[in-house]
């Protein structure tokens, strides 16, 4: 005669994670029970319920699928492992060219040197005007006038003109360019004698500011905004170095 066994409970479980290659993060977990209380007796129990996963993932491009109540066991402060979100990203690589990727894929290129914001450039105008445009669209502006650093405007005593970086001006200056027009006209009238009327600088030269009421015989005396001028009219000597 066949034995009997005890009264037992026998359970096991299957975790089915599907749609594996989806954007859909969910899974099916199929439990079978088996209650025996007698070979006579015995009966099956099936349990379908929904088990939920995420994707985790490393900056080096690694990543994996775990259950949702496993997340805690990887995800931690000071872990390399980070939970990759449920929405797209887009990324761009150094010409603005751009990716749509989750949060996983895009990892190992943003290590790269793509970025979540798009490469920008200010372009500025000889006439002081500006703009912030896409590092794909600098050429562009470059061949119609544009320039990637700040400029200023020169001239020459024979009237001409010149737009050059404003890291360049002082070598233009060294050459006989001027920041204004008014300097680049006085530089046309003739060099005063040292023996002249009003006692000139050692080079012979005036110095006065655009709107002062004085003229210095000293370079420096004026300020910053003074320039070498010939032309003196209406102008008193300055207390300090023309007296």
């Amino acid at each position: 005669m066949k034995s009997e066994p005890e009264d037992s409970y026998h359970y096991m479980d299957y975790d089915f994670l599907v749609n594996e290659k989806s954007d859909i993060l969910y899974g099916f977990k199929f439990s079978l029970g088996v209650s025996s209380y007698g070979w006579d007796h015995a009966y099956y129990g099936f349990k379908i319920q929904p088990v939920y996963y995420r994707i985790i993932y490393k900056n080096n491009g690694e990543y994996m699928k775990v259950l949702f109540d496993d997340i805690d066991d990887y995800v931690y402060y000071g872990s390399e492992w980070k939970l990759s979100d449920y929405e797209k990203i887009t990324i761009y690589d150094s010409n603005n060219n751009t990716k749509t990727l989750y949060e996983y894929e895009a990892a190992p290129l943003l290590s790269a040197g793509w970025s979540t914001e798009p490469h920008m450039v200010t372009m500025y105008a000889s006439d002081g005007r500006t703009i912030t445009v896409g590092v794909q669209e600098v050429a562009a502006y470059q061949n119609v006038g544009w320039y990637t650093e700040p400029v200023v405007t020169m001239y020459a005593p024979d009237g001409r003109t010149i737009t050059v970086l404003q890291t360049e001006a002082s070598a233009y200056r060294s050459v006989g360019w001027y920041d204004t027009q008014y300097e680049a006209e006085e530089a046309k009238s003739p060099k005063p004698s040292r023996s002249g009327s009003n006692n000139p600088s050692a080079d012979g030269y005036y110095y006065r500011t655009p709107t002062g009421k004085k003229y210095h015989l000293a370079p420096n005396c004026g300020g910053e905004n003074s320039y070498r001028t010939t032309n003196i009219s209406g102008l008193s000597p300055c207390s300090k170095c023309a007296k």
